[in-house]
């Protein structure tokens, strides 16, 4: 087996690396216990590892607290859905700073293990109010409601005859977007992650939601000139939420401008080649997950290195949103939590790139 000390990006990319001695000291540790373990519990306790892994390593990679502290409130609350004890969390995080010291080179195990004393002292600190996936969004639209909640009853016909109401009421597609479906898909992920819906539910309404934005198109979206301005927008690869991302490319449309949106999980290379041979005045990027960032930051890399081309480039999504001013790091122009403002910041991109 190879023993030659790997980076912390590797890692990310390779998380089994680390999983699989962190893996062979928990059964070590606690072998009672690991001798009960069906399959499918080995199974889910080497996935569990592997996510704590690409998180807190991408989470160390960046030098980001508060990727960690995001990632260790969504774990508090899954933990308490799940029934599970925040101690035994703290113990994993404790075992893969153990394994990371025969794993990573030297620079990159200390930082990483930094990061693991860091997150186990948030696990198992006393709940506070400030943990954002603890707390209902709180939907002060009856009309979100009732869109939802026809979704989750299987009523599709309902939410879309609701849409088209406002619609003939003189709502936009972006009214839309701000007034139904980001509330209502930020309302899906809280009633998922404290387990009041499954999955199953979850990826219906997300689902049907895109089905009726697309069926909008038509009534708000034409062609729009080859002298205007062009963005391309997507998911990096990896990433599967797209709902932000495709709002972003709405927007841009709805203003007069020729949009591309490739959706979720693109193949960095795929996408480059494409932008090369394109050439748009705007790229935007979104990942949610942090662990997608690493993707963010190569293709933005890759992008700049290029000679005779430099277009605006956006990135996006929850992971950029939690993070501070990290959009810098990756090499972008700007971040935005809302559309309006990556719009006024690719506007003055262009401007600038063009001078």
């Amino acid at each position: 087996m190879d023993t030659t000390p790997i980076s912390l990006r590797t890692m990310i990319g390779s998380p089994m690396s680390l999983v699989t001695p962190a893996f062979q000291i928990m059964e070590l540790q606690i072998p009672n216990q690991a001798a009960k373990w069906s399959p499918r519990q080995r199974l889910l306790t080497i996935e569990d590892l592997a996510h704590h892994t690409r998180f807190f390593g991408t989470a160390a990679l960046y030098g980001n607290r508060f990727l960690l502290a995001d990632y260790t409130d969504w774990l508090k609350v899954l933990a308490k859905k799940l029934g599970f004890k925040r101690e035994s969390l703290a113990r994993s995080v404790r075992i893969l700073s153990v394994a990371a010291r025969s794993v990573l080179a030297e620079a990159d195990g200390e930082r990483f293990s930094e990061y693991c004393a860091i997150a186990e002292d948030n696990l198992v600190s006393p709940e506070t109010h400030d943990n954002v996936y603890d707390k209902e969004p709180g939907v002060g639209n009856l009309y979100v409601r009732q869109y939802l909640e026809a979704l989750l009853g299987g009523k599709r016909s309902y939410s879309t005859q609701l849409v088209h109401n406002l619609v003939s009421q003189g709502k936009t597609l972006i009214d839309l977007y701000d007034e139904i479906f980001i509330p209502s898909q930020q309302e899906l992920g809280y009633l998922w992650h404290n387990g009041k819906i499954s999955v199953v539910q979850e990826h219906y309404v997300t689902a049907a939601t895109q089905a009726i934005i697309s069926g909008l198109y038509g009534q708000f979206f034409h062609d729009a000139s080859d002298d205007n301005p062009t963005i391309f927008a997507a998911c990096t690869e990896g990433e599967l939420h797209e709902i932000g991302i495709r709002y972003i490319a709405d927007y841009f449309q709805s203003a007069g401008w020729n949009t591309r949106y490739f959706g979720s999980n693109v193949p960095g290379e795929d996408l480059l080649r494409e932008i090369m041979a394109k050439k748009p005045a705007v790229v935007a990027l979104s990942a949610t997950l942090a662990v997608h960032l690493p993707n963010v930051e190569s293709l933005i890399r890759q992008l700049r290195m290029q000679k005779d081309y430099n277009p605006a480039i956006l990135v996006g999504g929850h992971a950029v949103s939690v993070s501070g001013d990290l959009w810098q790091r990756l090499g972008a122009d700007g971040s935005a939590l809302r559309a309006q403002a990556a719009y006024a910041i690719a506007e003055d991109s262009v401007r600038r790139h063009h001078v």
